[in-house]
């Protein structure tokens, strides 16, 4: 990323549909409000603030970022991230929403502050590893 003061969150997200029902695996760092990662809640609709820390990272240099999770029953379990050789447990399950087509989708989302002040992250090697 060339600018790390600059955005709100980056978000980072798996989304899969199996007969009808998505899981959805949504993270994101969020720098502006708690400096934390946050997880999606999907059957709530809403981000939930996790007690695992995401400071800005440095400027102009490749970071490592892994996100561990599954689906365990009927739930989305969140199990813990890595950034840079750092590993915390996250141990959240949230249930999954309705929805109609199957499918599998990774994205990566950069969300701008309140002046959409311009930055550029760069993405290499993603990844969606599965068993």
């Amino acid at each position: 990323m060339d600018a790390p003061g600059a955005p709100e969150a980056l978000e980072f997200d798996v989304n899969q549909t199996i007969a009808g029902i998505r899981y959805v695996f949504g993270t994101e760092c969020s720098y502006r409000d708690s400096r934390h990662w946050d997880i999606w809640d999907s059957a709530g609709g809403k981000w939930v603030e996790t007690n695992v820390p995401c400071p800005p990272v440095s400027s102009r240099k490749w970071h490592h970022l892994v996100w561990h999770f599954e689906r365990v029953g009927n739930q989305a379990h969140y199990i813990g991230v890595t950034l840079d050789d750092t590993y915390t447990v996250v141990d959240k399950y949230f249930d999954p929403q309705k929805f109609g087509k199957a499918g599998i989708s990774v994205a990566v989302q950069l969300d701008g502050d309140h002046k959409q002040t311009p930055y550029k992250l760069w993405v290499d090697k993603l990844d969606l590893i599965h068993w």
